[in-house]
């Protein structure tokens, strides 16, 4: 019975000392990680953000614009960002995973389907802008969406325009370690 009882406080200790573990990671996180956690929904943060913008150097003959607290990670790291001209904001992570279905080789309709998906998706404002490499096709064009919407849509129906017949490899590059496809490459055999 006392070798219950002794087991019994062990496994109470045990539990206890989880628990303390547990509050100094959740005090740690409340006074250190999110002090400056203001309360605020994410569409009251985007607005306020959107709205302090200032210009860098005023004698600075480039004249970038810099939007403090970069609207998204989208914004912020896509090389040569332009200003969106529909005025929102897209996820740079929401890939459309319907392209995965293509994935491997395929044929002369296989292609032209994707490319017309990408255009489709970028009329919207949920699927990211996803970048376009073409292989032994189009010029060797890469495709990456810098802001211009029309660009974007305008160098991808060229492309579109330049599929042949023949059979096609159709691959992906991933960012953030992997964890997302920011890349569809597509490659003429």
């Amino acid at each position: 019975m006392k070798d219950i009882i002794k087991l019994f406080w062990k496994w109470i200790l045990a539990i206890l000392i989880i628990l303390i573990l547990f509050s100094l990671v959740l005090a740690f996180r409340l006074l250190v990680i999110d002090k400056d956690f203001d309360g605020k929904s994410e569409e009251a943060r985007r607005r306020a953000e959107s709205s302090v913008t200032d210009t860098t150097g005023s004698g600075s003959s480039l004249g970038q614009k810099v939007i403090n607290g970069a609207k998204s990670l989208a914004n912020s790291t896509v090389k040569g960002y332009k200003e969106d001209e529909e005025n929102y904001d897209y996820n740079v992570h929401n890939f459309d995973e319907a392209f995965l279905m293509y994935e491997g080789e395929r044929d002369y309709d296989s292609v032209k389907s994707v490319l017309i998906h990408l255009i489709d998706n970028s009329k919207g404002n949920f699927y990211a802008r996803t970048a376009v490499t073409a292989v032994n096709f189009g010029n060797d064009v890469s495709i990456k969406y810098d802001g211009n919407i029309t660009e974007y849509q305008n160098q991808i129906q060229a492309l579109n325009d330049s599929v042949e017949e023949g059979l096609y490899d159709i691959s992906f590059k991933y960012g953030g370690f992997g964890t997302y496809v920011n890349e569809i490459v597509i490659t003429k055999k």
